[in-house]
């Protein structure tokens, strides 16, 4: 039995379909994202809904035989479509039976009907009854009448209605029922199986990726028929046994590379050390050979490093004489004296200290050339010259190259001092919790010698670790049972009061494999339905974020709804903001690749998210979202630097109004992709999220001067009807006419929603800042970021074409205002030096 929520398939419609022909068409994305299908295009779509009149504009589409997936095919953004790639035309296995559409319509339903499925027979039919309160009961007979690798096809003989899965949903088990039931593949009237037909089931398990499982088919097939095959069942069989060879070797290297990518060396190496490719061509063993070059090749290099790290740390402490005088007497002699440290080294040691005990792998190129004078000092030693650097220098490298990066690095150990003392300032000023304290941390740090300058600063800040960095063997957060949350090792933390959010927030968060706070680690915000518990939601996506190396949180998000379904007062967005403050506090969270990922009513959330903060995004992915798509036809525009993914099912009830938000992106390029799945309802689409996290893989947040501008053309007009939707990357607006601002009323109706406040920006030439108030905005914010203007300089500002270009402006740095921001938002990434504000009469 299941529930409508998970299972819809009850709707008075179906929509007719074409399967695709076996050669797929490519499409191309500039960052190397890849859609596969037949390609298409829609003879008419829905009315753009931010037009004055009622344009139809027809969307490009893939049909992939279980979906339709629509995208922009806007050749000026880079996107590519690639017609019949010649490697994808060769026939395709499939098996099928007569199909044929019932005479029935669908059954109506009210109210919450119940749905029971039962197994496929021996004729590949299976039967659905559905109980609807005062409804006599309906059975649907579904037969699979064409399965292929990628999908199986179900007709209905008593209904009008149809369904496609990808066979991946159905699993080896049904799938492999379903090929031994089909007239082609069934043993016959003799006693004897044939084995051709068992090898052949084997191979489509094979071609559906399954190769444990086609293993075991062709080793079970041998147990039972030892005798000797006709020549071509058991040409037939070694056939099919060498290509599960030749695909384990690609699945395991396929594997290896996504498990260096995502920093999981010891796996990777565990794997590589044991591992003897049973067949492998050319290519496959150069892959092979890199890889274990890689890992062969870094992990010395690594321990090298460190060991010099500790080696010269001791020396300059005079650690290395207790060393010694252990190593002969077998204890600590007290009373030896270590070595002093100049006062204005002060910072060099702790800051040493901190690079050896944050160091990670991919993060070596940071300490590139201390790691180079390391080597050839001891190279030197050895050989019994002396070295032509000192100790104290190639720890100045170390410490300032860690710090603020490869670029950065110098063998002044009174640079080294500094840089580390101002790190130690920005950790103190971020951990305390009383404006005056921090306040007076930077006026002590102001009053000291060590003051740097903010691009210093800043660049010192973008590499930061966790600020209260959790405690990885001993955590604050109170584990969670497996069988709550569907993986192991998820905590559940509280976040206590936040700048933005009095109340904190509660969330549920899981590490990828070898998490290391020295490693920054893209960050997924998984946002539940309310029929779905947050900490489930962790186990939704848990193999795929731990497989590519993401931090997955979950918050509490629906109990606040009760009963109620999604608010679009926007009130409930700080549980998203306080949620990855909270993680980026505790963890290594890299700001600019941080998703939203929502199921269904918290689909409908994320798309709010999408086009509300725009900026606090790399990317936005739903399942089953359903907006109202009357709130946001202005708001849509929103999206026009963030990437967003939708999927959904044909019958789902907010297919349509996702359809018409996705009307306001793709026609202008905009990176938005909506998949769509035949026959279904707002189901969790498993085989969706592995495509999703390749997509997602991909993604980096905008941030600086391109973010508000479209192209090099036009501007493109930004929209805000609600006061909490105050910024867009670096203009803020804020005291909003009563004609456009959304009320709690409002609220109510979001199909009627307030005409928006709009504005566009740009920066020309990094000396003029131009705003234009379209409607609706009282004031204006301009911040700016490193690198936006000539700071030092004179930048002009024209806000509004009624107003006069104001005075020329010197604009300066002001670390105070970026400290702040940084505590309210934990943002290492998006840096705000100065800000202005205007009035607009």
């Amino acid at each position: 039995m299941c529930h409508l929520r998970r299972f819809a398939l009850i709707l008075p419609f179906a929509l007719a379909m074409t399967l695709p022909a076996i050669g797929q068409d490519a499409v191309v994305f500039p960052d190397g994202f890849v859609l596969r299908g037949k390609y298409g295009k829609e003879v008419g779509g829905p009315m753009v809904l931010d037009s004055p009149i009622e344009l139809s504009i027809p969307c490009d589409y893939l049909n992939t035989g279980t979906k339709w997936l629509y995208f922009s095919n806007n050749a000026k953004k880079g996107i590519q479509l690639v017609k019949g790639a010649k490697e994808e035309k060769e026939k395709e296995v499939e098996y099928k039976r007569p199909a044929v559409q019932g005479p029935a319509p669908m059954p109506k339903v009210v109210g919450e009907p119940t749905i029971s499925i039962g197994e496929y027979n021996a004729d590949g039919r299976r039967r659905i009854t559905i109980k609807s309160q005062g409804y006599p009961e309906e059975r649907i007979v579904q037969v699979a009448s064409q399965i292929t690798p990628r999908f199986v096809f179900l007709n209905s003989i008593t209904h009008s209605f149809r369904q496609v899965y990808a066979t991946s949903e159905l699993g080896p088990v049904a799938v492999r029922a379903l090929l031994a039931n089909h007239p082609d593949l069934r043993d016959g009237w003799l006693p004897v199986p044939d084995p051709m037909k068992r090898v052949k089931i084997a191979e489509f398990l094979l071609a559906c990726g399954w190769r444990a499982e086609a293993k075991a088919e062709l080793d079970k097939t041998k147990k039972e028929l030892p005798w000797a095959w006709p020549k071509e069942a058991a040409d037939k069989f070694d056939q099919v046994s060498a290509a599960i060879d030749k695909e384990e070797v690609s699945w395991v290297l396929n594997e290896l590379e996504v498990a260096v990518a995502a920093g999981q060396y010891k796996l990777a190496g565990q794997v590589l050390k044991t591992y003897q490719p049973k067949a492998a061509d050319k290519a496959a063993l150069e892959r092979l050979t890199k890889l274990k070059a890689t890992l062969e090749t870094l992990q010395p290099k690594f321990e090298a490093t460190r060991a010099h790290l500790r080696a010269l740390i001791d020396e300059v402490t005079g650690a290395d004489r207790h060393k010694a005088i252990a190593s002969v007497s077998g204890a600590v002699v007290a009373g030896v004296p270590g070595k002093a440290v100049p006062v204005e080294w002060k910072g060099l040691i702790p800051g040493a200290e901190a690079v050896y005990a944050e160091l990670h792998q991919d993060s070596l190129d940071r300490i590139e050339t201390f790691a180079q004078v390391a080597d050839q000092m001891a190279r030197e030693r050895a050989g019994g010259r002396p070295s032509k650097s000192k100790p104290e220098q190639a720890l100045a490298r170390a410490v300032t190259g860690w710090l603020m990066g490869k670029n950065g690095a110098n063998n002044d150990p009174v640079s080294a001092s500094k840089v580390w003392n101002t790190r130690a300032m920005v950790t103190a000023y971020l951990n305390e919790r009383a404006i005056n304290a921090r306040a007076a941390v930077l006026r002590k740090y102001n009053q000291s010698t060590d003051v740097l300058g903010p691009d210093e600063i800043a660049q010192i800040v973008s590499l930061l670790p966790p600020i209260d960095a959790e405690n990885l063997t001993k955590r604050r957060g109170k584990p969670v049972d497996p069988k709550q949350s569907g993986a192991p090792d998820v905590f559940k933390m509280e976040s206590g009061a936040l700048p933005d959010d009095l109340e904190g927030v509660a969330y549920y968060v899981r590490l990828p494999r070898e998490y290391h706070h020295g490693r920054s680690y893209p960050l997924v915000v998984a946002i539940q339905d309310p029929a779905v518990p947050a900490a489930a939601m962790i186990g939704y996506l848990a193999a795929e974020c731990d497989r590519h190396g993401y931090i997955l949180v979950s918050p509490e998000w629906a109990m606040a709804f009760g009963d109620k379904s999604f608010d679009y007062t926007g009130k409930d967005h700080r549980v998203i903001t306080s949620t990855i403050r909270d993680a980026s506090r505790k963890f290594n969270v890299d700001q600019d690749r941080v998703f939203a990922f929502g199921y269904g009513q918290g689909g409908t959330f994320a798309l709010d998210l999408a086009m509300s903060r725009p900026d606090q995004f790399a990317g936005v992915a739903t399942m089953g979202a359903a907006p109202v798509q009357q709130f946001y036809r202005e708001y849509a525009k929103n999206a026009q630097k963030l990437a967003v993914y939708s999927v959904t099912g044909e019958l789902a009830p907010g297919t349509d109004g996702l359809r018409k938000v996705y009307q306001n992106w793709l026609p202008y390029g905009f990176y938005s992709i909506l998949s769509v799945y035949k026959g279904r309802g707002p189901e969790w689409y498993a085989a969706e999220v592995p495509t999703v996290f390749d997509w997602m893989n991909r993604k980096k947040r905008v941030r600086g001067l391109d973010s508000l501008r479209m192209d090099g053309n036009r501007f493109d007009a930004w929209h805000t009807f609600r006061e909490g939707d105050n910024r867009f990357y670096w203009v803020g607006v804020s005291d909003l006419m009563p004609g456009n601002t959304l009320t709690a009323k409002k609220a109510e109706r979001p199909d009627n929603p307030p005409i928006a406040a709009s504005f566009s920006a740009d920066i020309i030439n990094g000396k003029t800042v131009v705003v234009k108030t379209n409607r609706g905005v009282k004031k204006v914010t301009v911040w700016l970021e490193r690198g936006m203007v000539d700071w030092g300089k004179k930048v002009e500002f024209s806000i509004d074409s009624g107003v006069e270009k104001l005075k020329p402006i010197e604009v300066k740095p002001d670390l105070e205002l970026m400290l702040e921001e940084l505590y309210r938002t934990g943002d290492r990434k998006m840096l705000f030096f100065a800000k202005f504000e205007f009035r607009i009469n």
